[in-house]
């Protein structure tokens, strides 16, 4: 394990077990969303997990996809459940990718931005390997809802985030590399929701935590797919993703 890189993140989705809704729902339509634009190009799918992701790019239309993970396990299972032609899959750093520069038409990260130590190197990495006319397209949790009330200096609940951001600060560290930067968003919540959970986290800071995923427990057996699908961010709203697209 690279010494820049965060710990393992257990974050594996298998497309036959049972998850929440938003943690379904989430996975698949960010990947559904990029698969109409990867058609004849060549992918980066960083932090692929165990491949699902990268098998639907291919099947999107992608000429060839590469998957990349720091986890060997997943690899393992990536190349056991979606290894097939136009596939490869290996293990890598996120932060040293170790390819040509200029070697992608996408590159696609998602969740992975909030895992690493080195979010300048990352983002810097992911420009480097992408062709001229590229787009980069990457997710993250929006810490005005997950993590109300804290900045981006305090270490998230999720023990396997380093930091987690607002849109603000995600547009920012992204235009340090990519002269165009568009954020859409997954799972909306009004904003005036999210300021009194903010307002709650100065008397407790797991209380806004603990409410907000009981809000989405009690509401998943009624989640419609479609109010994840990445899209433009509504005004006097937050959204528990944030979705970059970068060029």
């Amino acid at each position: 394990m690279s010494a820049t890189a965060a710990p393992e993140t257990g974050h594996r989705f298998y497309p036959n077990r049972w998850y929440p809704s938003w943690i379904r729902y989430g996975h698949e339509t960010r990947y559904e969303w990029a698969a109409t634009m990867v058609a004849g190009g060549r992918v980066l799918d960083g932090a692929c997990g165990t491949g699902y992701g990268t098998s639907l790019l291919r099947r999107a239309g992608a000429d060839h996809v590469d998957g990349v993970d720091l986890s060997r396990e997943s690899i393992e299972e990536a190349r056991l459940l979606f290894g097939g032609p136009g596939i490869a899959f290996r293990l890598a750093d996120l932060l040293d990718l170790r390819v040509a520069g200029q070697s992608f038409d996408v590159v696609v990260s998602f969740e992975s931005i909030e895992h690493v130590v080195d979010d300048s190197r990352y983002v810097a990495e992911m420009r480097r390997v992408l062709k001229p006319g590229g787009v980069f397209l990457c997710s993250t949790p929006n810490r005005t809802v997950t993590n109300p009330g804290t900045t981006i200096d305090v270490r998230p609940y999720n023990p396997y985030h380093v930091r987690e951001y607002t849109a603000q600060e995600l547009r920012m560290r992204l235009k340090a590399d990519f002269d165009n930067v568009s954020l859409l968003g997954q799972m909306q919540w009004s904003s005036n929701y999210c300021k009194r959970l903010a307002a709650l986290a100065q008397w407790s800071r797991m209380a806004p935590v603990r409410l907000h995923q009981t809000r989405k427990m009690l509401r998943s057996p009624f989640d419609r797919k479609e109010a994840f699908v990445p899209a433009a961010i509504s005004q006097g709203c937050e959204p528990e993703g944030l979705v970059a697209v970068c060029s």
